[in-house]
């Protein structure tokens, strides 16, 4: 159930924020957030978990960063293949941003909740 609710959090995190940037600023429809808030979450969770015990919350929030913005950046130019003047890397960059910074806070929740309220070091 831990991972569930985890994942609940990450995609209405996610999806928020690329509604908030991609749905408002660039004007990109509500199903392409959503796929896209999926994708990241999907992708970014098995990262979440398997890497981000090890290398810690920086690195994993740096890594969460890149792999945003490729994601973010395949799906938006995936969408806009027929709109030349599309800003795709400023859409993504930006997304992919404000994401990373969500994700620092996930990463310490995430911590907290598998490792039995233990403090993150």
């Amino acid at each position: 159930m831990k991972h569930v609710t985890a994942l609940l959090i990450k995609f209405v995190m996610s999806t928020a924020i690329l509604y908030l940037i991609l749905g408002f600023r660039f004007a990109v429809p509500f199903t392409a957030v959503a796929l896209t808030g999926l994708a990241v979450t999907l992708i970014g969770y098995l990262g979440d978990i398997l890497l981000m015990p090890r290398i810690g919350n920086t690195l994993a929030t740096l890594g969460d960063l890149v792999l945003s913005f490729i994601v973010i950046w395949s799906m938006v130019t995936l969408y806009h293949t027929d709109d030349l003047i599309f800003p795709a890397f400023q859409a993504s960059a930006l997304s992919a941003a404000g994401i990373a910074i969500g994700e620092w806070f996930f990463h310490k929740y995430l911590f907290r909740v598998f490792n039995d309220g233990a403090r993150e070091s």
